[in-house]
């Protein structure tokens, strides 16, 4: 079963040894940064925008909800509305999977208010809702605030640079395999005792080696035939 799964050619061969630790190498690093970089990110920017909503909390118990709109607006990039006399739902809350979701469904915890959260449409804005007394607190929440597109930049840029990698070596080793090609050619060739050209020295050390030998062998064998 191994067997069949590697490549017979060569280049496959090669290809694989330079494609398997690359591949590795970003998929470790990947999972790496989303289990502890990535973590540790939502986990500072959400306790960020919680901290600000509960200032929000504090000036609306102070009947200050004009202030409490002003700040959100201008100073947290946060819209906020009022449901008068509704109680929140807690049934229709879908728990969300993700980082981000966990991050901050721990952090609105902190609140010990009743809370609902829906974060499926990340990019019009988290949408936050807390219960304060008998009235729903409705914050939505810039994108800005809860998502860091610098992380996941590192991570395109880290497959990118790995793939034209990938795609740089291809054409490499291909480059390399190809001398050995044309003297399996030319050695065919010649071993069915037709005329064959003398082969050019190129590619890497080793084959010009071997290239050298092969044209020094057919140049001994085609004066051995001369004399015979």
């Amino acid at each position: 079963m191994y067997k069949r799964l590697i490549p017979t050619s060569l280049l496959g061969r090669s290809l694989i040894i330079v494609f398997v630790p690359i591949i590795t190498l970003v998929t470790l690093t990947t999972l790496i940064f989303y289990q502890t970089s990535w973590n540790i990110i939502s986990k500072r920017l959400t306790q960020s925008v919680v901290a600000d909503i509960n200032v929000i909390i504090k000036l609306i118990d102070q009947n200050l909800n004009l202030e409490a709109t002003s700040i959100a607006k201008e100073d947290f990039k946060m819209n906020i509305e009022y449901q008068k006399n509704t109680n929140l739902n807690l049934l229709s809350f879908r728990d969300e999977r993700g980082i981000l979701s966990k991050r901050l469904q721990q952090s609105l915890e902190e609140l010990g208010r009743p809370f609902f959260y829906d974060l499926s449409n990340l990019d019009k804005g988290a949408r936050i809702v807390i219960q304060i007394q008998n009235d729903l607190l409705i914050i939505t929440v810039d994108k800005d605030r809860l998502y860091s597109e610098s992380a996941f930049v590192f991570l395109l840029w880290m497959f990118f640079s790995s793939f034209v990698l990938l795609i740089l070596a291809y054409f490499f080793m291909k480059g390399q395999i190809r001398p050995l090609k044309r003297l399996a050619i030319i050695a065919e060739t010649f071993g069915r005792g037709l005329d064959a050209p003398e082969l050019k020295s190129s590619g890497s050390l080793e084959i010009r080696q071997t290239t050298n030998a092969f044209n020094r062998m057919r140049a001994r064998i085609k004066r051995f035939s001369k004399k015979t």
